[in-house]
């Protein structure tokens, strides 16, 4: 395995939920619970979209803090329509306060 594929390997492994499995291919797998992600060549660009289905599905399981969502929407430099998209999966008693995030993510 190159060097940025056992990057984006080891960035990925220590998210919360989420284990890595051999693949068909001697490729890796990456999965969220039952979801599954796919490793991309490109770490960077990778990271950040993994990063991304990995907080939707963290949102969408409802165990995520407001305060978690402001950090990770701070951390992944996310616009106000991302926020915004994210936002509608925040359980209801968390969602609410969506608009109380700092203008510096918006």
């Amino acid at each position: 395995m190159g060097s940025l594929a056992k990057r984006l390997e080891a960035e990925v492994a220590r998210w919360p939920h989420v284990s890595v499995v051999p693949h068909q291919f001697a490729a890796r797998e990456f999965r969220f619970q039952k979801f599954h992600m796919n490793a991309e060549a490109d770490i960077s660009p990778a990271i950040w979209l993994m990063r991304l289905s990995y907080l939707r599905y963290t949102l969408k399981g409802g165990s995520t803090s407001f305060e978690l969502f402001q950090e990770e929407a701070a951390q992944m430099h996310l616009d106000h329509r991302l926020i915004a998209l994210l936002a509608q999966f925040l359980p209801v008693s968390v969602g609410a306060r969506s608009s109380s995030i700092p203008a510096t993510t918006q």
